[in-house]
């Protein structure tokens, strides 16, 4: 296709080839390199097996991204009419670090994510291709994904609602990036070593710088970002969507203003890119001595005068006087105004008694902290204390002595009611009741004679009862001690009668109550007798003893008088044991009888005690059967062995004795399958059928486990249409948006559907050459006013631009005719050196070609592409968010390694499906090993869920589980 030059074009160009006048100054205010970075974003990528792995039903389905501080800062729908292939991405918001608020993501969070599926809400158990930290204008692929039910309205409480978390997230910032080729490099006028060119937004804003030295250039070429404003502050600190960018060079001390030539229109898009194709610089000002820009406060009055300051900012702060001691004091600093400081209970430095965080001037008022009790009336009160700690304690009157009889602990104000302590027995039932004669150590009191006693000395007397008459026989002698001996005489006492007192003894008196000596017993004395009396005084001669009197038994006695039948013999008394004794009378156990003690055996003996080795088993000895005995000793021919004894079968048995029915041969059971086996017992998986396996295609067929390329796809065909599908092989409706209103001054007669793009008419004077020029009309009503000396200068303005005019056209004409004769296959074939990391590219192709077939030749050292509306491409995992390559727009390429590429005109297409690269199928996976771990999805190494009634035997599976891990196995 060739280019179509129109009225525009030539404007466009003769703008670029214009010659304004200039004024040199002497001294240039340069503008500075500096620029503030009002945020940015990172984008996590789901592939179409994580996208599968959730349990999505509702139409309005959508991922929410969320911070370590609870703040929701990416979403994205998650409904299957949204979706790309099965895939999405969410853009993840950094943080706006130009404000103190935290409003987004910070470098190293891991973000969370949640499924609003419905009424339903879900927590995410994701698996990343790579760490989940967020980056910067990274990327990060989720490969794996599993869910668990947070909350749902639909639970046993029907009452009940889930918070669900809003998809609408603030853009905490963002940025544009503005490409300058090494054509429009070299067009400007760089001397100096530190030259660098700044962006300028509508608003005066300086939103973007880049150096231009040539130490600087990358293959001569250089990109500028333009941060955009920062939408969650009111302050104007960017540039917004639409705003034309303005350029300027600053060279040594000369100043340029820039004239640019961009491939696309100069408007601001959040992550555009915009390449800079040619340009010229105009000289605003020069001088020997310059004059940088430094804006700050210029009041002498203010707080942050700044006397280096070239230009007021309307930054001036007012000086507001008082104690500035907010507790954060510098190394070394101990004291504020000469007193010391205080620290809390963990040793953190506490702000002056009187900080005003108002003030921005120390007037030497501060006051150190001093805590204690702050209440007059407390018993502790502090006059010097100026914070109350709450120590207060509450005055409590009473006995304050500790030596007073009525002392309290409790007291702390000493009332006057003491009272001395009186020392003596208060045992009402002591023998010397409230006798104070002694203290409370034993020490005589006296001179207290009347007063009673109020505290125990410990040394009451007890009153004890006895016989105090010394005659009688139980008299209680006294032993001088006043505890122990009777004090209180009982009317027991006892008199004196002599005689024997012990009841043994032959001549016990049974009245006596004082032994006289006198006691006598007759009986044996000697003690080997069975009748021996150890008490008998006067043996009698009455001595006997029972025992065995027979010298053959184990227990004779020889001293025994009277036998008593007790002899005994120990031995063996069974009969049947080898050591029978006829003599024994009780059995000692040593019964003993040799023969076979094995109860396995045929010749068991139940009887015998001890084994003589004569023990045999009649059974199959060989190992190979079935029926193996290995306790037998003889074979008795018996061995058999059941098995397989068909030699068609994959498990038949050749040594097999007896058929057990259990023959299997493996093979697919499966009619619909193209290698149906119908003698095979056992389905073995390997079952396989040709067809399309592309679940969007017209024909799929679920049955299918091969493609065989076989797939139709309904969709529009033509590439100038709006709905345009690439994939498309059979014709369908074909969408062209546009303005489809008659009335409207924009009205498209091609447009099949109304975009919302319709213009208003709006009649008024539209000739600039009259005063009354209405520059927002797009219709001449006739009402236009002219005033001559008006007409005259823009008739003179328009006769020289009209000449530049003429020299546009000759030059395009020139340049078309040299187009009539150029190969528009061949057509922009630049050759592009590109490097590892972020590479930005014009496409400048003049037909649309499909991204796919572009990059093929660089597939495998290109990671991501990503275009003006922050699309992408990722080959690696098969996910086409882009489509097509659109001549004039710019594209970041993110490469691997140095590769030479360029653009060539192709109509080729190439469909991709989705994919697990190798290094996402060998990375090592975190485990939690303290998760309860389920199985999440089994898919194979293209990325596909499997079923296992259609998996081939030996097939490497990805086990997925919801912990994030995955198990690399053999499917068999």
């Amino acid at each position: 296709m060739k280019p179509n030059f129109s009225r525009s074009n030539f404007f466009f160009l003769a703008t670029f080839l214009l010659l304004t006048s200039h004024n040199i100054f002497s001294q240039c205010v340069l503008p500075g390199s500096d620029v503030v970075n009002t945020g940015s974003n990172m984008t996590v990528f789901f592939t179409s097996s994580a996208i599968d792995a959730l349990p999505i039903t509702s139409d309005a389905s959508y991922i929410v991204a969320i911070s370590p501080s609870d703040i929701v800062v990416g979403s994205a729908s998650v409904a299957s009419a949204d979706l790309i292939n099965g895939q999405q991405s969410v853009a993840i918001w950094g943080d706006d670090t130009a404000t103190p608020e935290l409003v987004g993501a910070q470098a190293g969070d891991e973000i969370t994510f949640q499924l609003v599926d419905g009424n339903s809400l879900y927590d995410l158990d994701l698996s990343f291709a790579g760490l989940n930290s967020y980056v910067t204008n990274g990327q990060l692929p989720v490969i794996a994904a599993s869910a668990e039910l947070n909350c749902s309205s639909s639970d046993s409480n029907p009452s009940s609602t889930c918070d669900l978390p809003e998809p609408d997230v603030v853009n905490t910032g963002s940025n544009m990036t503005v490409f300058f080729t090494s054509i429009a490099i070299d067009a400007l006028p760089i001397t100096s070593d530190a030259s660098y060119i700044v962006a300028i937004s509508p608003s005066d804003i300086v939103v973007g710088s880049a150096s231009v030295a040539s130490a600087d250039l990358i293959n001569g070429q250089q990109s500028v970002a333009i941060w955009g404003d920062d939408t969650a502050t009111p302050e104007l600190d960017g540039a917004q969507a639409g705003d034309e960018i303005t350029f300027q060079l600053v060279d040594g001390n000369s100043l340029y203003d820039l004239d640019l030539s961009f491939a696309g229109p100069n408007s601001y898009v959040t992550n555009g890119q915009l390449p800079v194709i040619a340009g010229s610089a105009e000289l605003n000002c020069s001088g020997s001595e310059t004059i940088s820009s430094n804006p700050g406060c210029t009041d002498e009055n203010a707080f942050n005068y700044d006397d280096t300051a070239t230009e007021d900012d309307g930054s001036c702060i007012e000086i507001v006087y008082g104690c500035t001691d907010n507790g954060f004091l510098p190394n070394g600093v101990t004291s504020v105004n000469g007193s010391p400081t205080i620290n809390d209970a963990d040793g953190d430095q506490l702000p002056a008694f009187n900080y005003n965080p108002i003030a921005n001037t120390d007037d030497g008022s501060c006051i150190s902290v001093t805590f204690g009790c702050m209440d007059s009336a407390a018993f502790n009160y502090d006059s010097v204390a100026n914070t109350d700690d709450f120590s207060c304690i509450p005055v409590i009157f009473g006995c304050t002595d500790m030596t007073a009889f009525n002392y309290n602990p409790l007291v702390n104000t000493n009332d006057g009611s003491c009272y001395p302590m009186i020392y003596g027995c208060l045992d009402t039932t002591a023998f010397n009741f409230n006798d104070y004669d002694y203290d409370n150590v034993g020490n005589l009191l006296t001179g207290i004679n009347g007063v009673d006693v109020n505290t125990d000395n410990g040394l009451c007397i007890p009153v004890i009862f006895g016989c105090i008459d010394q005659t009688a026989l139980n008299y209680s002698i006294p032993s001088g001690n006043v505890l122990t001996d009777a004090n209180t005489d009982d009317g027991s006492c006892i008199a004196v009668v002599e005689g024997c007192m012990e009841v043994w003894a032959d001549n016990y008196n049974p009245v006596a109550n004082l032994d006289d000596g006198t006691c006598d017993r007759l009986g044996c004395t000697f003690d080997w007798a069975d009748n021996y009396d150890n008490l008998a005084i006067t043996d009698d001669g009455t001595c006997d003893r029972l025992g065995c009197t027979l010298g053959w038994a184990d227990n004779f006695d020889a001293l025994a008088t009277t036998d008593d039948g007790s002899c005994d013999r120990l031995g063996c008394t069974e009969d049947w044991a080898d050591n029978f004794d006829a003599l024994a009378t009780t059995d000692d156990g040593s019964c003993d009888r040799l023969g076979c003690t094995s109860e396995w055996a045929d010749n068991y003996d139940g009887l015998a005690t001890t084994d003589d080795g004569s023990c045999d088993r009649l059974g199959c000895t060989s190992e190979w059967a079935d029926n193996f005995d290995d306790l037998a000793t003889t074979d008795d021919g018996s061995c058999d062995r059941l098995g397989c004894m068909s030699d068609w079968a994959d498990n038949y048995d050749d040594i097999a004795t007896t058929d057990d029915g259990s023959c299997d041969r493996l093979g697919c059971m499966e009619i619909w399958a193209d290698n149906y086996d119908d003698i095979a017992t056992t389905d073995d998986g390997s079952c396989d059928r040709l067809g399309c396996m592309s679940e969007s295609a017209d024909n799929y067929d679920d049955l299918a486990t091969t493609n065989d390329g076989s797939c139709l796809f309904t969709g529009c065909m033509n590439p100038d249409a709006d709905n345009y599908n690439p994939q498309a092989n059979v014709s369908a409706y074909c969408q062209f948006l546009g303005c489809t209103s008659l009335a409207s001054l924009n009205y498209d007669p091609t447009a099949n559907e109304d975009d919302g793009s319709c213009i208003a008419v709006v009649q008024s004077c539209t000739n600039p050459a009259a005063y009354n020029y209405n520059p927002n009309a797009n219709e001449d009503n006739g009402s236009c006013l002219f005033d001559q000396n008006h007409v005259d200068s823009l008739s003179n303005y328009y006769q020289y631009f009209l000449n530049q005019y003429n020299t546009v056209v000759l030059a395009a004409s020139i340049l078309q005719a040299e187009l009539d004769f150029a190969d528009p296959n061949s057509f922009g074939e630049i050759e592009l050196n590109l490097i590892p990391g972020w590479n930005t590219v014009g496409y400048n192709v003049i037909q649309p070609t499909d991204i796919v077939a572009q990059f093929e030749p660089i597939e495998d050292d290109l990671r991501l592409v990503k275009n003006n509306f922050g699309d992408i491409y990722w080959p690696q995992f098969g996910f086409n968010g882009i489509g097509d390559l659109i001549p004039g727009q710019g594209y970041q390429l993110r490469m691997d390694q140095s590769r030479t590429f360029s653009f060539t005109y192709t109509d080729q297409r190439r469909a991709i499906s989705p994919m697990v690269p190798d290094w996402a199928i060998n990375m090592e996976t975190e485990v939690h090993p303290n998760d309860i771990r389920t199985l999440v999805k089994v898919i194979n190494l293209l990325g596909h869920e499997v079923n296992f009634d259609q998996v081939s035997s030996g097939t490497t599976l990805l086990y997925l589980y919801n912990d994030g891990s995955v198990e690399k196995k053999l499917y068999y």
